[in-house]
């Protein structure tokens, strides 16, 4: 598989500024692409410190940190896929994803980083019941195992992204880090994609709440007490998270520049690039258009959503929520 590296520069900037920004982080992308590709550290401060006049000099070195995560995975993300792009996603690989992203935040604890949590933690404003940290390794394995089985298997775009979509539901809902969980969890997506041989996928944040509204879905119908992974996600409610991530699939496909061969080419030697199928790809862009909601909408039925979900949980589990 061969990249033009200006080509793969752009796609992996784009999925690090969406992913910083679903996160409230408000760096421009300009700024994202200094810290990135530049190594010149004062004049991208001077850069960001005229950029974001309304914010505090803390919030601002705080956006800094996170997005020096995003340089180190680059080299990360480039080294997996270049040297072990066969090997299977495992523990190991998703501790030291986190570890990456999160080893220059200062506010963040230096014992929490790469580790999997060992107390409880509550996502607010979703209708989400994460695992028990005494489950966190067991669950993960579990879902990994099915993963890695889908991935074996998948050969067309659609199976692809359907396992994708199924690791991504299961891996937020399992939340297996203290914090960081979101930013990690899109930066597998797009290890992994490289691995399968697409372009590198992850979610736009100008569709954040059609994001949120997909993993949302995930969690319909779902047993919030039972301590069986599986028995948390609807399994047949991943088609939002499937069509945006066709959507940034697509996305990559536009990224064209006149100039793009002088920076030359990056090249996965040891993976096979999947072929796209034409008539596969037109039917599923028909297919995922009526799950691309605007994000109004989006917004009005995540709402709507939760408050059918928190009824539900309470009449039918008896369920306590702490907000």
């Amino acid at each position: 598989m061969k990249f033009n590296k200006w080509y793969f520069e752009q796609a992996y900037l784009k999925n690090a500024h969406s992913s910083a920004r679903i996160e409230a982080n408000k760096l421009s992308l300009k700024s994202f692409e200094k810290i990135i590709f530049d190594n010149d550290s004062k004049s991208i401060w001077e850069n960001i410190s005229e950029e974001s006049n309304e914010y505090d000099k803390d919030t601002k070195l705080k956006w800094y940190e996170e997005a020096l995560g995003f340089k180190k995975a680059y080299s990360f993300l480039y080294y997996e896929v270049h040297n072990n792009p066969n090997q299977e996603l495992d523990l190991s690989i998703i501790k030291k994803i986190h570890f990456v992203l999160t080893e220059n935040i200062n506010d963040f604890n230096d014992e929490d980083k790469g580790k999997f949590r060992t107390k409880e933690i509550y996502i607010s404003n979703a209708c989400v019941k994460s695992s028990h940290s005494t489950r966190i390794e067991s669950d993960l394995i579990e879902v990994l195992d099915e993963y890695n089985q889908r991935k074996q298997l998948a050969k067309t775009l659609k199976e692809k992204i359907q396992a994708l979509a199924f690791l991504h539901a299961a891996y937020e809902i399992i939340h297996p880090f203290i914090d960081g969980n979101g930013r990690s969890g899109r930066m597998i997506i797009t290890l992994e994609s490289l691995k399968m041989g697409l372009f590198p996928i992850s979610f736009n944040y100008q569709n954040q709440h059609l994001y949120y509204l997909g993993l949302q879905k995930v969690s319909l119908s779902s047993d919030p007490v039972s301590n069986n992974i599986f028995k948390k996600m609807a399994k047949n409610n991943f088609s939002i998270l499937e069509a945006l991530m066709f959507k940034s699939f697509k996305d990559n496909l536009n990224i064209i520049r006149e100039d793009n061969l002088i920076k030359g080419y990056m090249n996965f030697d040891k993976v096979n690039q999947h072929i796209v199928d034409k008539k596969e790809f037109e039917k599923l862009n028909n297919d995922y258009k009526k799950f691309l909601l605007d994000e109004t909408i989006a917004t009005y039925e995540l709402k709507a959503l939760q408050k059918q979900m928190r009824a539900d949980w309470v009449k039918k589990y008896d369920y306590v929520f702490k907000d």
